[in-house]
């Protein structure tokens, strides 16, 4: 008898296993709110959910559909009419049943007292003569509640009879079976496995309050894809047959191109929709999707592998960000005037070097892209061989040129992909590709995103070691030679590729669009600079910042020893090189990270994983002026662009590029097409800007998704203030000529409520008046001083309030007469206040205790006993009482004046222009004919005012017959 263990079998078995206990985390984690959201859903929803996960959309409509072939005999019970239109119960008791159980218990026994896989599929085989497409001979699975479950032997030839006697008991217990059976078993598991998977994923999605909606990545190839519009240049390449190159202008390509990284390296952090794009790209292109040379694909697409495609994704945007930045500085030193003549070789070869990692970099990221897309039947993995990056080796199957009659884009991207090293063939195929996709545009539509990105990113580094070579004679790449940033940036590589395998987020990222959910990436990406520092000692942004310094450092000294080298050789004596250092033991280069961490200043990497401000991420460079802040006037449509663009809601919708370019003329960006689709905006000289903006046209040429914070990022590099400042003519107009409705319906409700609290205010002083008038001390002055303005202002306050309530539209009364009548008001009230304040009040009082007679003033405290003082005061404190109330209606009936005075002259100055429009308009042209024409102009820029500018009066005087 001998084991399979280790082929194709037991490969599925590991599959279905890590199967397994993904769905178990998923209801662990996810149970509950997916028990809520599947009972909520209609049945139209549940089917909706179910079909958007399955291949091309196609699900059993009932457990006996046979239009899907031998389906309905692996997983009957995966269909509309059980799990969609039957109520929640079944699907919810399935997923419970199958998280929540072991595979043994599975194969023995089903939901709700059904079939186990084992008594299903032999039911199929019984009855309908369901069997296996290969036969195995003398082979047998194994079914038991162990680490064994699912494992196959076969029969030495020649001892059949004795392995099945020694077999009988478990062959009778039905735990071992034929391994055509033991086949189509775990089929089936690993199917409803996958299948509910999938479902839950789409559960969650559909249910969400938070999630776009956007159709998540079914495989490998799927989801487009631009991690960034931030090249300078096309995937085409461009010919400056009138230009000569300099220098500066290769250093302002690197650093747009590494401002560009920058910003994507700070959308990562703050976007959560580009991070879970960027993640479902990288899970879904992964080289171990790719069919190798024996027809198999590695099961790389379990959450296990999730962590791992969030470690890259971030790894290789700050790898990007170093690369450019390096090669930045490197390019900066070249230009000085003053640069030492041992220096320039030196520097040379660095560039050379690194313009050749970023070369092979590049290219790595076109095959991926490219094999697991278009190119998916043009690709092989090798099996056993894998780059130095520890990534598996690809190559092009077959020859390219069979594809040139049937796809020519192919056959170019294919060549392109056998380059390798040969800049001269690179930049061949890729001029035959420009060629290609300037006469049929329409190919490049055929790309995915993704690939049209990865080939843009090859272009920029093909055309900038084109241009390089142009402005000076740069040497060819040397392994020997110049390897300062490379052999360093390799050993960096190895070191965080073994972490990959180690760093556990699926807590947060599983499933991969659960990172939308709030706090979720941003949960992640803090768990990932956790595990990154307690294992590499420090963050990964300070790894590359480090690497960059001490390159930069190390070719200083370079420069010495050459220096001390043609010294010596000048001199004739001999020259010593200085010792090369011993590489450090890995756990000893971590504690000199940890010790260098603590003594770093606050401020972050340059690299690192927060969330950057925007001048943070768009003046990083110290040369580059800050743009001044300024308002923008501009139509509907284009503020509409610009409001998907900044707004901070997770939906942007979509913009499209027409309406983007549009956008952008008219605030003052002359668009210019330079090559294929890149397009560069150059502010006018009227914006101030120094900076133009260069972008790839998006892939469909539209503006969506994770693309919206992208462009959103690219602009305020350019127009910081742009966010903040962009307004409507439509907001202007509004602001100017508010409705005459609005603006009264303001007027009157403050009229009406001052009218109610003066006639209150009124009614508590004759109250107050009143009181003191009736005591047997009675003192009738107050009263006979306010009485006649108090009764006026009541009676006016009631009349003017009827008339706001009762008028069309609560115009009221003609502010002329508030304007009389509250005029004479309020001074009478203040001339009758005045009075009674200087002249005060008296009170005679006679004690029923010595019949003494006293005379007192109010403002007089003197008194013989307690009672009478007490008296006094209450009289002395109603005196003041009526004098504040007095001084309060006083203010009331001056504000009314005064918004009357105002409401009058406006109503004025409105009458005056009609009249002296019509007036001139009569005098210069003397005909009926022209002011009704002027009048429907007039009225046509009222109705689009975003279109028409009005007239001014020399163009009114001016208007002719015809126009």
């Amino acid at each position: 008898m001998v084991s399979l263990a280790g082929r194709k079998a037991m490969s599925q078995i590991d599959t279905i296993k890590v199967l397994h206990s993904d769905l178990a985390r998923r209801d662990k984690m996810h149970g509950h709110t997916i028990d809520k959201m599947w009972r909520s859903f209609d049945n139209k929803t549940r089917a909706s959910c179910m079909t958007a996960g399955a291949r091309n959309g196609e699900v059993l409509r009932h457990s006996e559909d046979q239009s899907m072939g031998t389906v309905c005999y692996s997983i009957p019970e995966w269909n509309i009419q059980e799990l969609a239109n039957s109520g929640p119960d079944f699907m919810l008791d399935m997923l419970k049943h199958r998280a929540t159980t072991t595979l043994f218990e599975q194969y023995a026994q089903g939901v709700n007292g059904r079939l186990g896989d084992h008594g299903l599929i032999c039911k199929f085989v019984r009855e309908r003569q369901v069997m296996s497409k290969l036969a195995y001979k003398d082979e047998y699975t194994f079914f038991t509640d162990d680490e064994k479950y699912g494992n196959s032997v076969k029969f030495t030839e020649g001892h059949q009879d004795e392995c099945l006697a020694a077999f009988a008991m478990p062959i009778e217990h039905g735990i071992c079976v034929p391994r055509s059976i033991g086949e189509m078993i775990l089929s089936r598991q690993f199917f409803i496995l996958q299948c509910l998977i999938v479902l839950i994923d789409d559960i969650l999605d559909q249910g969400s309050t938070t999630r776009l909606n956007r159709d998540p990545p079914k495989a490998a190839g799927t989801t487009p894809y631009l991690k960034a519009v931030n090249s300078p240049l096309a995937i085409v390449p461009h010919t400056k047959q009138n230009i000569q190159l300099v220098l500066p202008d290769l250093i302002a390509t690197a650093r747009d191109q590494k401002a560009a990284l920058d910003e994507f390296l700070g959308l990562l952090s703050t976007e959560p929709e580009v991070l879970t794009n960027a993640v479902n790209i990288y899970f879904y292109s992964q080289l171990e999707l790719i069919i190798d040379e024996k027809g198999r694909r590695c099961p790389v697409y379990t959450d296990s592998y999730v962590s791992g495609a969030f470690f890259e994704v971030l790894h290789n945007a700050i790898k990007r960000a170093a690369i450019w930045d390096y090669l930045g500085r490197l390019l900066k030193v070249l230009d000085r005037p003053d640069i030492d003549k041992l220096y320039r070789p030196i520097l040379l070869q660095e560039i050379s070097n690194i313009c050749h990692l970023e070369y092979s970099r590049a290219l790595a990221f076109v095959k991926r892209n490219v094999a697991t897309a278009m190119g998916d039947k043009s690709f092989k993995r090798l099996s056993s061989v894998y780059e130095k990056d520890g990534s598996p080796r690809v190559n092009c199957k077959g020859d390219p040129d069979q594809h040139f009659r049937t796809n020519a884009q192919l056959c170019y991207i294919l060549h392109l992909c056998e380059a390798q090293s040969d800049m001269s063939k690179a930049f061949h195929w890729l001029k035959k590709l420009t060629d290609l996709h300037n006469a049929h545009p329409e190919e490049r539509e055929k790309l995915e995103g993704r690939e049209a990105h990865s080939l843009c990113d090859l272009a920029v580094i093909i055309m900038l070691i084109q241009d390089l070579s142009s402005v000076t004679s740069i040497p060819a790449p040397s392994k020997k030679m110049g390897q300062t940033f490379v052999t360093r940036s390799q050993d960096l590589d190895a070191e965080l590729n073994k972490l990959k395998t180690q760093v556990d987020l699926q807590d947060f990222a599983v499933p991969l669009d659960n990172l939308l959910e709030p706090g979720m990436a941003e949960g992640a990406l803090k768990c990932l600079d956790e595990f990154v520092v307690d294992k590499a000692g420090t963050k990964m942004g300070f790894l590359y910042q480090d690497l960059v310094e001490d390159c930069l450092t190390d070719l200083e000294k370079q420069l010495e020893q050459a220096k001390a080298k043609a010294k010596a050789q000048k001199e004739k004596t001999k020259w010593v090189p200085l010792p090369i250092p011993a590489p450090q033991a890995p756990e000893k280069r971590v504690e000199e990270r940890k010790k260098k961490e603590k003594t770093r200043p606050s401020q972050s990497s340059e690299y690192e994983m927060i969330a950057l401000s925007v001048l943070e991420l768009s003046l990083a460079d110290e040369d580059r002026p800050a743009p001044s802040a300024r308002r923008f006037r501009v139509s509907a449509s284009t503020a509409e662009v610009f409001s998907k663009l900044f707004s901070k809601a997770s939906s942007r919708g979509t913009v499209p590029w027409v309406a983007f370019e549009a956008a952008m003329a008219e605030v003052g960006f002359s668009v210019v097409p330079k090559y294929g689709s890149v397009y560069t905006f150059d502010p006018a000289a009227s914006l101030g800007l120094m900076q133009s903006l260069t972008v790839h046209r998006p892939h469909m040429s539209k503006l969506e998704g994770h693309l919206i914070p992208v462009f959103a990022q690219r602009l305020k590099r350019v127009i910081v203030s742009m966010e903040q400042t962009a307004t409507t003519r439509e907001e202007k107009t509004e602001t100017a000529k508010r409705p005459i409705k609005d603006r009264l319906r303001a007027i009157w409700v403050f009229k009406f409520g001052m009218r109610l609290l003066s006639a209150v205010f009124c009614i508590a002083i004759i109250g107050v008046g009143g009181s003191l008038a009736a005591t047997h001390w009675a003192n009738y002055l107050p009263f006979a001083i306010l009485a006649p303005p108090i009764f006026v202002t009541l009676v006016w306050d009631v009349i003017d309030g009827l008339c706001l309530l009762a008028s069309a539209g609560h115009k009221g009364l003609h502010p002329g007469f508030s304007v009389g009548f509250d005029l004479v008001i309020w001074m009478a009230l203040t001339v009758a206040a005045i009075i009674l304040w200087l002249l005060g009040f008296s009170v005679d009082f006679y004690s029923t205790i010595d019949m003494d007679k006293f005379y007192a003033y109010a403002n007089d405290s003197n008194a013989s006993t307690a009672e009478l003082y007490a008296l006094l005061q209450g009289l002395v404190d109603k005196g003041l009482a009526i004098l504040v109330l007095s001084a309060i209606l006083i203010i009331f009936h001056f504000a009314i004046f005064v918004t009357a005075c105002v409401q009058t002259n406006t109503l004025n100055l409105q009458k005056a222009p009609r009249l002296g429009y019509e007036r001139l308009v009569h005098q210069q042209q003397g005909s009926r004919f022209h002011l009704i024409m002027l009048h429907r102009r007039h009225s046509r820029s009222q109705v689009n005012c975003h279109r028409c500018v009005y007239d001014d009066l020399d163009e009114i005087a001016s208007f002719k017959d015809g126009n």
